[in-house]
């Protein structure tokens, strides 16, 4: 399918814009009337086989998981959906059908997220397939943003699920592990991730946060960048559940390096006093189906250390994914 084909089969698809959008698909650029209150705007390429594998998910699934990753990065800052464009790079062997399925898949997601998709760009090469989406979020009024900056000693370090089940997915994607209950959740954990906004405004609207960072490369780098950030350091403890344990073993992995190393989770990492957090852990667990997860705590002594059961601890490079390593 010719590029001008493809766009107007994909304006077919999307539907009219929501307030706040002046101008939608059509002209050079969309206009948007903003509402008010702050805008976050972040930006989140990809690219397949080094952010997804097309034989392990449908085209469909591909644009749906772009989507929710690039919304994360809103989620951690405590915003809500607004806007995304999307630029494709196709490849020039990939069937027209297959494109407008990546696309149909997005606009669902983008549908499910009250988020208008405003348009973006199409290019064809000989190069892999390739999403990059801009998204725009709004910040509740009166609200900050949640950075990376103000995590303090003091403060507890939680997560809004298990850090590294998406890891465990990959590896057993990877090595087509038999698909064991455990791993099956952790499978469907990597192939279709969702972004914390819900959970997100859950916190923020009981709790006074810290600092917050989605987990996208992995719990020790992206803490890493919190303890930077803050000019801090954290003492940590992971005691993993055990049919974590039992489904890394079966892998031949070891569940501490899955749970501190890349993983693209897309939980929410943060900071808080834990007498605000303790009291509200059962209405969270009850109304997202998963508790917070305890991670450690932040200190003022630099540098990330981990403790074993008996106090012991050891010092730890925060180490993530990283682009060009």
């Amino acid at each position: 399918m010719k590029e001008f084909a493809l766009i107007k089969a994909l304006r077919c698809m999307l539907p009219p814009p929501g307030p706040g959008v002046a101008v939608g698909v059509g002209d050079d650029a969309a206009v948007l009337a903003p509402r008010g209150r702050p805008l976050a705007v972040t930006t989140d390429t990809q690219i397949e086989g080094v952010h997804f594998r097309s034989e392990w998910l449908a085209p469909a699934g591909i644009g749906g998981r772009a989507l929710e990753v690039a919304l994360s990065d809103l989620a951690a800052m405590g915003a809500r959906p607004r806007a995304v464009v999307v630029a494709l790079q196709l490849p020039d062997t990939l069937p027209g059908r297959s494109a407008l399925a990546i696309m149909r898949g997005l606009i669902a997601r983008a549908r499910a997220r009250r988020c208008d998709v405003l348009g973006g760009n199409i290019a064809v090469c000989g190069g892999p397939l390739a999403l990059t989406l801009t998204a725009l979020g709004e910040l509740p009024p009166g609200a900050k943003a949640a950075l990376r900056s103000a995590a303090r000693p003091g403060e507890r370090i939680y997560a809004t699920g298990l850090p590294g089940r998406a890891r465990l997915g990959f590896e057993a994607l990877s090595r087509k592990a038999p698909p064991a209950p455990f791993l099956r959740a952790a499978i469907r954990k990597y192939l279709a991730p969702r972004a914390c906004i819900e959970e997100m405004a859950f916190l923020r609207a009981r709790v006074r946060l810290g600092a917050a960072i989605d987990i996208s490369d992995g719990l020790a780098g992206d803490l890493g960048h919190i303890l930077e950030e803050s000019g801090a350091g954290a003492r940590i403890l992971l005691p993993a559940p055990d049919d974590f344990t039992c489904a890394c073993a079966a892998l031949g992995l070891d569940a501490e390096a899955c749970m501190l190393g890349p993983s693209d989770d897309y939980e929410i990492l943060f900071t808080a006093r834990e007498r605000h957090v303790a009291p509200l852990a059962t209405a969270f667990a009850r109304r997202f189906g998963r508790p917070l997860v305890p991670i450690g705590l932040i200190t003022q002594e630099r540098g990330l250390w981990i403790a074993d059961r008996a106090g012991r601890a050891r010092r730890l490079v925060a180490r993530s994914f990283e682009h060009g390593a």
